[in-house]
């Protein structure tokens, strides 16, 4: 079970993963060392999964950003999907969902030939989808 402490020491990791313990208990108002143990323990018990850095796309070649509905193909086994997701680097997030597609993906490109490249990958190619609806990324409001 976590506290409300907890919640705020979540929030601020969440916020800044590479902030320093000593920050971090600054922050929520504790010592660095009862920090650490409570941080310790949210890693153990399953509440923080990893720390990750979000990359800066654009300045990685990359800057068209799309998300990516796809509904396979009857009969194609969804590890062959996942499996490309996790071998193209311009795939960056991969979400198995509910509704009338089967998979949101998130996606960067060098360019839109790029990316039709990718989606042609994976449709046509690959065989693996049937239905791909694709929207482009205008701004990127907020993200945590």
């Amino acid at each position: 079970m976590i506290d409300s402490i907890d919640r705020m020491i979540l929030r601020e990791l969440q916020r800044d993963g590479r902030q320093s313990n000593r920050e971090l208990a600054d922050k929520v108002g504790l010592s660095a060392n009862a920090t650490g143990v409570r941080l310790k323990r949210l890693f153990e018990d399953g509440y923080v999964v990893g720390v990750h850095a979000r990359l800066n796309q654009p300045a990685l070649g990359r800057p068209i950003e799309a998300i990516v509905e796809l509904r396979l193909v009857s009969g194609v086994h969804p590890d062959q999907v996942v499996e490309f997701f996790r071998s193209d680097q311009r795939v960056i997030e991969a979400w198995h969902i509910t509704g009338r597609t089967d998979y949101l993906v998130r996606v960067a490109a060098e360019s839109t030939k790029d990316l039709h490249d990718l989606l042609q990958e994976m449709g046509t190619r690959r065989g693996l989808v049937t239905d791909i609806v694709t929207s482009l990324v205008l701004e990127r409001i907020w993200a945590q």
